[in-house]
């Protein structure tokens, strides 16, 4: 086991005008990416999300999705494939915000948990988080500003 210097990781430290979704400074992006990288934490983090998605039913309902957008020649490219998936899964996104059944149509059978169509379940997302956490916790120290 090596004898790896953890990188201090302070929330208190990052301005609180950064809002969740806000990346990173450049130079801790590239400090964390750098640790990761050499922890190789990445492959385990994307393992980590496959295994979620796989057993979540997720990976079933997207490529079903896929196949009736060629099967009906809705979609010829991968652009317009593409494109109709995002404006899917963010469209849905926000049915579901508001209080709306957000379904598929022709995908909806074999969802894990009462998840529909092909946004995320939420249990994936959960184990995705937690893959994370437990990898950046490998590399650095991560502290927030109440502890």
């Amino acid at each position: 086991m090596s004898t790896q210097q953890k990188l201090p990781l302070e929330s208190s430290s990052l301005p609180s005008t950064i809002p969740p979704t806000h990346p990173l400074p450049p130079n801790l992006h590239t400090s964390l990416l750098s640790a990761l990288l050499t922890a190789h934490s990445i492959p385990a983090i994307q393992s980590a999300l496959l295994t979620s998605l796989s057993q979540t039913g997720w990976t079933t309902n997207i490529r079903a999705y896929i196949l009736e957008l060629l099967r009906s020649g809705e979609c010829g490219s991968y652009n317009e494939l593409m494109a109709k998936v995002l404006e899917e899964a963010v469209g849905k996104q926000s049915e579901d915000m508001n209080g709306k059944e957000g379904r598929v149509n022709g995908v909806g059978n074999g969802e894990a948990e009462g998840e529909t169509g092909i946004r995320i379940p939420e249990k994936a997302v959960q184990a995705g988080i937690k893959a994370v956490r437990q990898e950046l916790e490998k590399v650095c120290d991560v502290t927030f500003g109440d502890e």
